[in-house]
């Protein structure tokens, strides 16, 4: 439970050779149901997308396409009464492997990076951005929608533990990314953008 979870599929886009690799970061009490969701669900979200609109995988810029993909993911996961995405969610990092060219995605704390041996000495290169509190403009755009950046509290007071995400008015559960799948309460702030 709340462990890293990998799926790999390979053809995922029909009609071209590919991999889809994916990484799930779970947290929270529901999160082999947010899980399963994601898994099972995702992967064929994107690929239907990517079939309607004709897109030439080789050439075009599929940012906004999986940005609507996630997005339309994670609002089925929300609206599901079958499983409370309350308090508990994903982060996600995946790899669209195509054409020799890989097309990186990743939402919340979960990381892509690349090893590359040169001079046989072993380079790693971050291939995305944390999306955490303690990043600036991850904090500017959480405070901006009413979220609330601290550390936790501990019986006697003290802040203890890394920068998490609250809400404006509440000690609820707070959450160490700033971006995730899920995670219902905290985008019930105003119009909270947590997936973007």
């Amino acid at each position: 439970m709340n462990q890293d979870r990998y799926f790999l599929f390979r053809n995922f886009i029909s009609g071209y050779d590919n991999i889809f690799l994916r990484v799930l970061d779970d947290h929270g009490h529901f999160v082999q149901e947010v899980n399963e969701y994601m898994k099972e669900n995702l992967p064929m979200d994107l690929n239907s997308i990517l079939r309607s609109k004709n897109i030439n995988l080789n050439k075009d810029d599929l940012s906004e396409i999986i940005k609507q993909a996630f997005e339309m993911k994670n609002n089925s996961l929300l609206r599901n009464r079958q499983i409370d995405s309350t308090l508990s969610g994903s982060t996600c990092a995946a790899v669209i492997y195509i054409f020799e060219k890989l097309i990186i995605m990743n939402l919340g704390d979960s990381r892509c990076i690349l090893r590359k041996k040169i001079n046989n000495e072993y380079k790693i290169k971050n291939l995305t951005k944390d999306h955490k509190p303690n990043v600036e403009e991850e904090a500017e755009r959480i405070k901006s929608y009413g979220g609330r950046i601290r550390a936790m509290i501990d019986d006697e007071g003290n802040f203890v533990g890394p920068l998490s995400v609250y809400l404006k008015d509440k000690d609820l559960s707070g959450l160490a990314m700033t971006r995730s799948f899920g995670d219902y309460l905290l985008i019930l702030l105003e119009p909270f953008p947590f997936l973007m």
